[in-house]
């Protein structure tokens, strides 16, 4: 493992808070990493149920203290801040336990699996004072960084209409049968992949109060680890067309089993003035109404200084630490965090309502879900 690097803005912040993860899969590769290499926190404790898993990251990484019971890790005192890495039908009640337990929260996208329970937790953890945060980390890359500061800069004008997509073939060889391919437990692509592409939309534009969908299910069985074939309720593809709340057009479309190798997203963004494309190798093309297209200068989202360029050497990692690096000054400094409480609520309403669009075949108004209830 890298030495964390010592080298911070504030000193007096070394080491200051106490992690505890709980997920031996994402949690490792990302949560567990970036928490451990910053300099103002210290990962103490691990909690996972492959307990082979648990003793090799445990080994790895220099953690302290390894649990199978999350209950356990919550009962650790010294324990600040939460990292919630499991399947989606977990959140709600590990959430829920250490916000009565005074930690903080980081929990992996997307808050739960449905509105009602993200209604549930906003209601306990709204003006709790602990810090809750979600793991859009995309928001995190400079290139989404940027197009952030352009389209606030007025610099294509009004948003017209906005477009993205993206097309993989992760379930063209199925994997084996997992929480991914079970309905109830918050699988499918809308939640895996289009919970990432909604977050950014609804921090670039704001809100959707209209969404119509269309989801596909091509692959209907799967295989689990011991070669026994199971039913996979969950899509594998989804559509999607609306409105955001400024009047600007919105469409869609996601899919895993296409013959892809290249599952990137892509954002096009047309403006009164111009136009915005993140194309799939992440290049940011910014051009104007007649074609010319400008030279755009990445801009990198604040963060600790010191030399971090090791962390490139994971595609992951370096928008892992800068998330990770905002939560924690959010807690340090007790000041807002973004994609917080209400942004989790707000986003898991949309996918909400591309669920209940695929299924009921009309149009859904998102924001009916959460209007009535001041969030």
């Amino acid at each position: 493992m890298e030495e964390k690097h010592s080298m911070s803005s504030n000193h007096e912040y070394f080491n200051a808070l106490k992690v505890g993860i709980i997920g031996t899969g994402f949690g490792v590769k990302g949560h567990l990493q970036a928490f451990q290499y910053h300099p103002y926190t210290e990962v103490i404790a691990l909690c996972g149920r492959n307990t082979a898993k648990l003793r090799a990251a445990g080994k790895e990484f220099g953690v302290d203290f390894l649990y199978t019971d999350y209950m356990e890790l919550m009962s650790n005192p010294l324990i600040d801040i939460v990292c919630v890495v499991v399947p989606n039908h977990l959140h709600l009640s590990i959430i829920m336990e250490a916000a009565r337990r005074g930690k903080h929260i980081l929990c992996e996208k997307p808050m739960c699996v449905n509105i009602a329970e993200a209604k549930e937790i906003f209601a306990l953890l709204d003006g709790s004072g602990a810090a809750f945060g979600m793991n859009y980390i995309w928001r995190y890359t400079p290139e989404r960084w940027t197009i952030k500061q352009l389209i606030e800069s007025g610099q294509i004008g009004n948003i017209l209409s906005v477009n993205t997509s993206a097309y993989a073939d992760f379930l063209t060889n199925p994997p084996p049968w997992n929480w991914q391919a079970d309905a109830a437990s918050g699988g499918g692509t809308v939640n895996a992949w289009g919970s990432h592409a909604v977050d950014t939309l609804f921090w670039w534009f704001g809100e959707i109060e209209e969404i119509y969908a269309v989801k596909s299910k091509n692959l209907t069985k799967r295989r689990d680890g011991a070669g026994v074939l199971r039913l996979s309720d969950t899509e594998d593809g989804f559509t999607f067309a609306g409105r955001f709340r400024s009047g600007a057009e919105l469409g869609g479309q996601f899919n895993m089993v296409s013959n892809s190798a290249n599952p990137n997203f892509l954002f096009e963004i047309r403006g009164s003035e111009g136009t915005l494309l993140l194309d799939r190798s992440n290049q940011i093309h910014l051009s104007d109404l007649r074609g010319r297209e400008w030279h755009v200068a990445l801009v990198n989202p604040p963060c600790v200084q010191g030399d971090w360029s090791f962390l490139k050497e994971d595609r992951l990692l370096p928008q892992f630490f800068n998330l990770a690096h905002h939560f924690v000054l959010s807690i340090l400094e007790k000041s807002s965090f973004s994609p917080g409480l209400r942004e989790g609520v707000k986003v898991q309403a949309i996918l909400e309502a591309i669920h209940q669009s695929g299924e009921m075949k009309k149009a859904i108004n998102p924001m009916q879900y959460y209007e009535e209830t001041e969030i």
